[in-house]
C-alpha cells in the first residue's frame, strides 16, 4: 500500500477518534460546562490565539491550549477536550473558506487538515484530563497530565512523520523539541487560570485573557516579520544562484531556455514565453516552456496566450525581448519586485552571451571569426599532442572574388561569401569547425580527419558551392573554389602559426595552378 494511503486511513482515525468521542461524551454524560458568558468568552479568545499562532523556524505553538487545558482541569476531560476539538474545526473551517477565495486552494485538502488538527487536539486534551483525574489530589498530577498531553502530540506526530518518510532524529530535533519546550511554558498559564477561576470567577482572569490575546498578536506579528524576512533572504539566495547559472552561459540558445527553466521555477508559474524583440543570434520564433516541454510558436500566436506579467528584457538601450509568464494568481508588490530583480540578471545575462556570440561568430556569414578560430586550433592541438589524436586544418580561398565585386557590387560579393558559408555548413559534420579567416579567405578544421579526407570534403565543398550559384537579375554566377590542406599529427610538433604559414603557402601554389581566370555568368 502506498504511503499516501496509509497517511490518508491515519489521518482520517485521528480525526474520527479525536472528533467523535469527544462529542459523543458529551452528548451521553452532559459533563459540566462554564456559565454561556464565561464559556463565550474563553471561546473566543481561543479561537483568536489560534488563528494568532506563533512560528519559531519550523515550530508552530499557541496560547489557546492554556485555556483549554483549564478548561480541563476544571471542568473536566470532556469539557476540555470537546472545546479544543470544536475551536480548532472552525477555525480551519474559516481557514478553508478563506484559502479557496484568496488563493483558489480546494477547501476539501483544507479541511482535511483541519479535521486531523481538531481530532488530534481531541484525543490530547481527553488524554491529558484523564491522567489528571487518576492521578489528583497527588501534587505531580498536572506535571503528569501536561507530560501525557505533549507526549500524546509527539507520538501522533512522530507516527505521522514516518508514514510519510520522513526523518524521526530530523523532526525531533528541528520541530519536536523546541515545540516541547515551549508549550511547556504555556500549560502552567492554564494551572494559574484555573485556580483563578476557582476562587474570584471569570472577572478574574481578565487580565491572563487580555495578557494571551496580547501575547498571540505580538508573538504572530513577530514570527510573520521572521517568516519575511527568511523568505526574502531565500529567495535573494535563489536570485544569486541564478545569476551564476545564467552568467555561466555565453551560447544564448542554450541561455534562453535556461532563462525559462529558471523563471518558470522562481515565479512558480504554469508557463513562461520568451519572444525576441530584436533579431537575435539564437532565435528567431517565440518559444514556450511548460515545465515539461520547449514550444516554438509565432509571435502572433504567443501574444494571444493568457499571461500574468510582462517583463522587458533591456541592455543598455537594446531591447531584447518580452517574457510572459503565466502564474496562478496575480503577482503582489513584493513579488513584483522580486520579478524585476530576476530581470535585471536575465538581461545582464542575455545581454553578455550576445555580445560573446557577436564577438565570435561574424556578422555577415554567420561562421566563427578569426581570433576564435585561432584559440580554438591552439587547443585542438594540444589536444592532438595529449591524446595522439590527429587533425586537417583546410583552407579555402574564393576565386575572382574581386572581379565579382568590381563587375556585379560588393552586395553579390556578399552574397558569394554567404553562399559559400552555407554550403560549409551542408557539407561539414558537427563536430568539424569553420571560420571566416578574412575577406574571401575560410579556414575549416577537421578532427579524426586524414589528408585524403580532408581533400575529399574539400572537393565536395567545391562542387557544392558550383551547383549552388549565386542569382542576379537573370544571371547566374558560378562560383569557384581554391583550396589546400594540411594533416597535423602529434609529431609534427608545430605551433598554430606555423601551420597556418603551411597551409597558406600550399593554397598559394593550388591558385597559381589554376591561374587568374575571369568568370563569366551564365544565361538562365
Amino acid at each position: 500500500m502506498k504511503r499516501e494511503k496509509i497517511f490518508t486511513i491515519y489521518a482520517m482515525t485521528i480525526a474520527l477518534v479525536g472528533i467523535v468521542i469527544p462529542l459523543l461524551y458529551v452528548i451521553l454524560k452532559k459533563p459540566p460546562f462554564p456559565p454561556v458568558l464565561d464559556y463565550t468568552a474563553f471561546f473566543i479568545v481561543a479561537a483568536v490565539a489560534a488563528v494568532l499562532y506563533i512560528q519559531v523556524e519550523n515550530t508552530i505553538v499557541s496560547f489557546e491550549i492554556a485555556i483549554f487545558y483549564f478548561l480541563t482541569l476544571v471542568f473536566g476531560p470532556y469539557t476540555g477536550s470537546f472545546t479544543a476539538m470544536i475551536v480548532i474545526l472552525i477555525v480551519w473551517i474559516f481557514k478553508a473558506i478563506y484559502f479557496h477565495f484568496k488563493e483558489k486552494i480546494s477547501i476539501v485538502s483544507v479541511l482535511q487538515s483541519g479535521a486531523f488538527n481538531a481530532g488530534l487536539y481531541g484525543i490530547i486534551f481527553l488524554i491529558g484530563g484523564v491522567t489528571y483525574i487518576s492521578l489528583y489530589p497527588a501534587k505531580y498530577a498536572y506535571v503528569a497530565s501536561i507530560f501525557a498531553i505533549i507526549l500524546t502530540n509527539e507520538m501522533i506526530f512522530m507516527l505521522k512523520s514516518l508514514i510519510e518518510g520522513e526523518n524521526i532524529k530530523k523532526y525531533i530535533l528541528e520541530e519536536a523539541l523546541l515545540s516541547d519546550i515551549l508549550e511547556m511554558c504555556i500549560y502552567p498559564l492554564g494551572i494559574s487560570m484555573a485556580f483563578l477561576y476557582s476562587d474570584y470567577g471569570l472577572s478574574s482572569l481578565s487580565p491572563l485573557l487580555i495578557a494571551i490575546l496580547l501575547l498571540s498578536y505580538m508573538g504572530k506579528s513577530m514570527s510573520d516579520f521572521q517568516i519575511k524576512l527568511s523568505r526574502r533572504i531565500k529567495e535573494e539566495s535563489e536570485l544569486n544562484k541564478i545569476a551564476r547559472a545564467l552568467g555561466g552561459i555565453l551560447d544564448p540558445g542554450v541561455l534562453v531556455k535556461k532563462i525559462l527553466e529558471e523563471t518558470l521555477r522562481f515565479t512558480r508559474a504554469k508557463k513562461v514565453i520568451f519572444i525576441p524583440m530584436r533579431r537575435l543570434p539564437c532565435l528567431r520564433k517565440a518559444i514556450m516552456y511548460d515545465g515539461v516541454n520547449f514550444t516554438s510558436l509565432t509571435k502572433e500566436e504567443a501574444k494571444k496566450l493568457p499571461y500574468t506579467l510582462a517583463l522587458e528584457v533591456k541592455s543598455g538601450g537594446a531591447f531584447y525581448a518580452e517574457i510572459l509568464v503565466d502564474t496562478p494568481s496575480p503577482i503582489s508588490k513584493e513579488e513584483m519586485i522580486l520579478a524585476n530583480n530576476l530581470i535585471e540578471i536575465i538581461s545582464k545575462s542575455l545581454n553578455n552571451a550576445i555580445l560573446y556570440k557577436e564577438s565570435i561568430v561574424d556578422g555577415l556569414t554567420g561562421l566563427y571569426t578569426r581570433r576564435y578560430f585561432e584559440n580554438r586550433l591552439k587547443e585542438e592541438i594540444k589536444r592532438s599532442d595529449r591524446y595522439g589524436d590527429i587533425f586537417s586544418l583546410v583552407m579555402f580561398d574564393l576565386d575572382n572574388f574581386k572581379y565579382i565585386n568590381d563587375a556585379f557590387g560588393h552586395l553579390i560579393g556578399d552574397k558569394a561569401l554567404q553562399q559559400f558559408a552555407k554550403c560549409i555548413k551542408r557539407i561539414l559534420r558537427k563536430s568539424d569547425l569553420a571560420a571566416r579567416w578574412g575577406g574571401d579567405e575560410f579556414v575549416v578544421i577537421l578532427p579524426g580527419a586524414k589528408e585524403e579526407e580532408a581533400l575529399e570534403i574539400a572537393k565536395r565543398l567545391e562542387k557544392e558551392l558550383k551547383n549552388n550559384p549565386v542569382v542576379h537579375k537573370d544571371q547566374k554566377i558560378v562560383i569557384d573554389v581554391s583550396f589546400a590542406s594540411v594533416t597535423y599529427t602529434p609529431s609534427s610538433r608545430l605551433k598554430a602559426k606555423d601551420l597556418f604559414h603551411k597551409v597558406d603557402a600550399l593554397l598559394l601554389k593550388e591558385k597559381q595552378k589554376k591561374g587568374n581566370r575571369q568568370i563569366a555568368p551564365e544565361d538562365n
